[in-house]
């Protein structure tokens, strides 16, 4: 169950509260002074007044009311919204909204006053474990994960989209060709055996080169950043984390970035287009220069990054109830960034809080007669009663949640669609679009905070977006295509791949004996011995 908000705005009037309230009374009092007033056409002026008041008050962009836009309308007005790396008159420098400043002792970004650290974390085939096993990832891997931040830490989950670099498994083919040239060398081969197996191999290396450099495909990579002030305790945070995640029945493999890697995920943050290889010429004084864009521009609706437009949402509303991996819904759109940002929050804070929104939904439950808005706030009364039950009898704790998503302008059709379609609400963010930036940024700035969620450990472990298809075995050769393409290798053993053996199955004339032969010529090709 995901809680309802624990912030609650406390309405004196079917649906005013006192903000609305106060303005009301101040509109009025200007109304009175005009028709009071002894001016030429003060009546038609006092006419017009009451009604732009009216207007004021009719919810239009988000749910909010019309004063509220025209308030975030007046604010950005008076933003700068040019941003340049090297600034010229009428800009302003990005860093002003890119606060991170350099890689740190080649392991961790440094902020001036405060850190950060990042787990990749490799996603695994969740839909293939039963509920037992999904649950145990959840509670005692990622659960775990959660309860080694401190009280002065902020995370995040990110999800970025970017190119696949198949460096690795080109090398691989090379090196298995060049160790087939060693045994014609040697005498274990002949020039027979090499010549037909050499087709085998520039078909795979042809394969993996097009997709490396032409025909690009891109992947959802994801991460844990953890900021702190504290390098040591960062350090202890994250390694903690690994820890935990690696002690679930099906483990989690993370890997801790550093140097180039940790300037390509900052790069990566901003534009999915960029060629990473060009860091190998980089020194490594310019690896914060190179991972920060040229110029920023933002509109009330959207902003441009280099030449590219993206707009950013944010999770308003949550489904009531949810299931495991219940965050993969969001975090596998397609050509969107996505990050979920958390603290924890102060436990007797937490239940203060709580305490005071319990008495005014039961305020409001005294005073509505509408029969669907009672249901309604019954429901919001029964979650936030379960959630201070949970803090005050078991180990849970509350974190101050923001959900972030960030997506291509081509993308944002889809991106709405799906929410709303899996049951979340989300707000376009009209005129607050550089807030919405900073706070998607890596860093620990949340300008947005009165959109956060009081969420529970349970239930933010139970988010668990670290979910995919891939299968890309470091050693592996191609056979197909899935989400990604597949690299396999049969003769790998971990917890899950205990043996070698394989069943083929499928329709008359499904391919079978056309995989068959395949894998048969593709384990020749690397000398695997066939009987």
């Amino acid at each position: 169950i995901v809680p309802r908000r624990t912030k609650v705005k406390l309405e004196f009037v079917r649906g005013f509260t006192a903000i609305d309230l106060l303005l009301a009374a101040i509109a009025a009092v200007v109304l009175i002074v005009l028709i009071a007033a002894n001016f030429s056409g003060h009546i038609w002026v006092a006419m017009v007044w009451a009604i732009f008041a009216i207007a004021m008050f009719f919810k239009i962009a988000d749910s909010d009311r019309f004063y509220v836009t025209i308030t975030h309308l007046v604010r950005f007005s008076m933003q700068k919204k040019k941003y340049e790396k090297t600034p010229k008159s009428g800009k302003s420098n990005i860093k002003n909204i890119i606060p991170f400043e350099s890689i740190y002792q080649d392991r961790c970004i440094s902020y001036g006053n405060y850190y950060a650290e990042v787990l990749e974390v490799k996603p695994i085939l969740f839909e293939l474990l039963n509920e037992y096993s999904q649950n145990n990832v959840i509670d005692i891997g990622f659960g775990n994960a959660l309860r080694r931040l401190d009280d002065n830490q902020v995370c995040e989950i990110v999800k970025i989209n970017k190119a696949m670099v198949l460096d690795n498994f080109a090398y691989n083919e090379n090196r298995k060709y060049d160790r087939l040239l060693d045994q014609l060398y040697e005498h274990q081969m002949s020039q027979e055996e090499v010549d037909a197996r050499a087709p085998i191999f520039e078909e795979r290396v042809a394969f993996i080169e097009d997709r490396n450099r032409n025909n690009k495909i891109y992947k959802d990579y994801f991460y844990l950043v953890v900021l702190g002030k504290d390098i040591e305790a960062l350090e202890n945070t994250v390694n903690g984390m690994a820890a935990s995640l690696s002690t679930a029945l099906t483990p989690v493999t993370t890997r801790r970035l550093t140097g180039s890697e940790l300037a390509i995920f900052l790069r990566a943050n901003y534009n999915r287009e960029f060629n990473e290889r060009e860091l190998e010429s980089v020194p490594f004084s310019e690896y914060i220069n190179w991972a920060t864009p040229e110029k920023i521009k933002f509109s009330s609706a959207r902003y441009n990054i280099d030449g590219n437009y993206y707009r950013t949402y944010a999770i308003t509303e949550y489904p009531l109830q949810v299931g495991n991996a219940w965050g993969a819904s969001f975090f596998l759109l397609d050509r969107t960034k996505v990050v979920m940002k958390f603290k924890k929050a102060p436990k007797f804070d937490s239940e203060k809080k709580i305490d005071k929104a319990i008495m005014d939904m039961e305020t409001r439950l005294y005073k509505t007669g509408k029969s669907s808005t009672r249901i309604e706030i019954t429901t919001h009364l029964q979650t936030l009663r379960n959630l201070l039950a949970e803090l005050k009898n078991n180990n849970q704790q509350l974190y101050d949640v923001n959900t972030f998503i960030t997506c291509e302008e081509a993308a944002r059709k889809d991106v709405k669609a799906v929410l709303k379609q899996e049951g979340f609400r989300y707000t376009e963010l009209f005129a607050r679009q550089i807030d919405a930036f900073i706070s998607t940024g890596i860093s620990m700035r949340d300008n947005i905070k009165e959109l956060q969620r009081g969420i529970p450990t349970y239930t933010l472990a139970g988010v668990f977006p670290f979910v995919s298809s891939e299968l890309q075995d470091e050693n592996g050769f191609y056979i197909g295509d899935n989400e990604y393409p597949v690299f396999v290798d049969f003769f790998k053993r971990d917890a899950q791949r205990v043996n070698s053996n394989m069943m083929i199955i499928g329709k008359s004339g499904s391919g079978k004996s056309f995989a068959t032969k395949t894998l048969l010529e593709n384990f020749s090709a690397d000398n695997t011995k066939i009987f």
